[in-house]
Formats: C-alpha cells, structure tokens, sequence
C-alpha cells in the first residue's frame, strides 16, 4: 500500500465521500482534485502503484465533481451550471450545460457527459463536442443530488425524487434509465452503477436495483445512527 503527502495541497471535499478521486481510463493514473490558492481547483496526475507525482492535467477557477472517461477530463461546477472539459493534451474549455444550476453530473465509458438541475432537467455533452443538448425532465421530479450514474458507454441511470409510494425503474429511453423514488426513501449520497446494477444508500442500509428487471435487495445495514455514503463499486 502506497502513501503520499502533497505539500500545500488540501483534498477538494465533496460531502459525498466521491468525486476529488478517480482513475483516468485511458492511462490507469490516479487523478486528485485539490483545492489552490483563491479557492481555484487543480487536478494532478499520479502513478497508480507507487502514487509518484506525474504532473498536472487540469486547472480551473470553479470544480466540485471530477469525472473521467475515454480521453475525456470533465470538472462540472454546478454553482455555476458549467462544465470545464480537456481532451487529451488540448486546452481545457469551458462548456455551459445550458440549464443553470447542476445537482449531479457523470460521464459514461466513451466519454458522454450527463449533468441534471433540480428538476430533472438534463444536459448531454457527447464525447469529441462541447455542445450541449438539452434534454426536458422525464416527469414531474426532484433530481436527487448526485443522482446520475453510469456503467456502460452512452448508458446512465437517473435517480428521482417522488410521491409515489414504491419505487420503480422506467424503461431505457435514449440509454437513460430513470429510477423513481418514494421520498422516504430518496438515496444519500448519490447513486452509483455497475453492469445491469444501481447502487444507493438511504439511512443506515446499502442498497441495490436489477436495472433491467426491477428487482431490489438491501445488501448491508450498518449499525450506529451515522447515514452510510456510498463509497465506490468495481470489478
């Protein structure tokens, strides 16, 4: 296990207990995302195994989730409802999503980008363009915030927050899946995804959906009166 201490560096906090940490798909480095002087973000590059610094990908004046996927680099500012995007060793731009305010973004394995406002409204950003498509809210819902997911190229899962009394997965609509909480059980924390699977926790329990048949299972139920966040899902 490797360490590392980067002086005058301090860790972007998200709350979530995600989003300042990520491996870049395309070359396995690990990317940190730090908060600079004058409250401005930075991301450094790091070897995977020893953590031996490997230079700056990317810096910004506003940054509060860090995405990553084909040779796509994305810092979404949801204050400021803008997307800062790098490709490979171009310039880094700076896109709006066009819909104001963002409450949850997430990038796909081919590098689509997906961010959402409060209402449901959506913002798709597909790889190789810093055009934004505005995608109207698929029913009368609360985004959940950091409710967007996804584990397959072009494929998200979108967590909402209703009235109903059960919760429900829609079909796949353009590769989105809208899954419809009851408001007692809205997830914290976000939602996470990995093949046909979402992932969430609300309370103390971590729990998760077939994304394809509907069926849910509470997977752990953690003691104490702390609410679980949930941290991360891989192979």
């Amino acid at each position: 296990m490797a360490t590392q201490t980067v002086p005058g560096r301090r860790l972007f906090l998200t709350g979530i207990g995600r989003g300042s940490l990520i491996v870049e798909p395309t070359t396995r480095r690990l990317l940190a995302l730090f908060t600079a002087e004058n409250d401005r973000r930075v991301v450094e590059a790091y070897e995977p195994y020893d953590l031996r610094p490997l230079g700056r990908r990317l810096e910004a004046s506003c940054g509060d989730r860090l995405l990553a996927a084909a040779d796509r680099v994305v810092l979404a500012c949801f204050a400021q409802g803008v997307l800062v995007i790098k490709d490979n060793a171009g310039e880094p731009r700076t896109v709006s999503a066009g819909i104001g305010a963002l409450v949850a973004a997430a990038i796909s394995g081919d590098g689509t980008t997906l961010v959402g406002r409060d209402d449901g409204t959506l913002s798709r950003i597909p790889l190789a363009s810093t055009t934004s498509e505005k995608i109207e809210p698929f029913r009368p819902a609360r985004l959940v915030a950091d409710g967007i997911a996804s584990s397959d190229p072009q494929t998200f899962a979108i967590a909402l927050e209703t009235s109903d009394l059960d919760l429900a997965v829609s079909e796949s609509r353009s590769g989105r899946r809208y899954l419809s909480f009851p408001r007692k059980d809205t997830p914290f924390g976000g939602l996470l995804a990995q093949g046909q699977f979402a992932f969430w926790s609300v309370g103390s329990a971590a729990r998760h959906i077939d994304l394809f048949q509907g069926f849910t299972e509470t997977m752990a139920t953690f003691s104490g009166t702390t609410r679980a966040l949930p941290g991360g899902v891989g192979q």
